[in-house]
This record gives structure tokens, C-alpha cells and sequence, in this order.
């Protein structure tokens, strides 16, 4: 069996946009940039995708405080900086914050879906305080390297080149 180039291209596609497309059906975080002014409420929401019964939870930074959500609240668990959301096939979340005077933060998250058995993380998101220069806060998210699947696609990739020029 001969290898061709473009089959080699095609398998090394598919496997870096396998990642990306399981990516899609995970919770995204959207902070309401209209106001952040010392002091004030901010608004989150959490956009969820269907069918998800399980649980979220939201580790907001130090300085910043939980107000209230539109979720129902025997389905709200606060522990500090800790925030937990159970769920039951909501499409959305909305809570509110309210801001330090001064500084900025990451919001982290993670969840659960009990109904299919899987978990994973919510991006963290920077948030600062209208006038605070966001990158000067030390535990801003960074941006991550290769990922495992991108790694593996690129060795593929390289390896069917090299088959490729070795087989002309």
C-alpha cells in the first residue's frame, strides 16, 4: 500500500480538529464588560450546552464577592470564594459579582456532567477593575502549549512527509 501525501495531510487535519470540535459542546464564561467601575456589579453568564444534568463550580478571586444568580437558589452552594451551581438541563446561568476598589483576578471554573461522565474545565477568565492594567495581575491565565492531540498530529505529519520522500 502506497502512502500518499494528501492521505497523510488528511489523517493529521482530522486530528488536530478533533480537539476543537469536543471543545465546542463545553461551558463558555461571558463577563458583561459594560461596567467594572471599584465597587460595582458585574455580570456573568455561563452558557451551557444541552442536555447537561451535573454541576459547576466557580472559584471567584479574593476581593471579589457573590451577590446573586437568576438560578434557583437551592441550587446554589457558596463555601467562600467557592461557588456551586447544580444543574438539571439549564441553558444558561447568569450570577453576579461585585468588584474590589482596586485590582484584577481569574475566574476559574470546572463541571461535571453526571449524565454522560464527563468533567472538564471552564477557560479562567481575567477580570479587572476599571483603570487596573489587567496584565499586571500575577495569575492571569497563560496561554497554553502544544496539547497532547497536536503534538501526536504533528509527529504524524512528519513521519508521512518523511515516508512520503523516502517512497518517491
Amino acid at each position: 500500500m502506497k502512502i500518499r501525501f494528501i492521505d497523510c495531510l488528511a489523517i493529521t487535519l482530522v486530528l488536530m480538529i478533533c480537539p476543537v470540535t469536543a471543545a465546542q459542546s463545553d461551558i463558555v464564561r461571558h463577563i458583561d464588560d459594560s461596567s467594572r467601575l471599584p465597587g460595582s456589579m458585574v455580570n456573568i453568564t455561563l452558557d451551557i450546552p444541552p442536555s447537561f444534568f451535573g454541576g459547576i463550580i466557580e472559584k471567584l478571586p479574593d476581593g471579589f464577592t457573590f451577590e446573586a444568580s437568576s438560578h434557583p437558589r437551592d441550587g446554589i452552594r457558596q463555601n467562600g470564594q467557592t461557588v456551586i451551581f447544580a444543574l438539571t438541563g439549564e441553558k444558561t446561568v447568569q450570577y453576579t459579582v461585585r468588584v474590589p476598589a482596586s485590582g484584577c483576578g481569574v475566574i476559574r471554573g470546572t463541571w461535571e456532567n453526571v449524565g454522560t461522565k464527563t468533567s472538564g474545565e471552564i477557560p479562567a477568565t481575567a477580570i479587572a477593575v476599571n483603570g487596573t492594567d489587567p496584565s499586571h495581575c500575577s495569575t492571569a491565565p497563560h496561554t497554553p502549549g502544544f496539547s497532547g492531540m497536536a503534538a501526536l498530529a504533528a509527529c504524524a505529519l512528519i513521519g508521512c512527509v518523511f515516508l512520503w520522500q523516502v517512497r518517491r
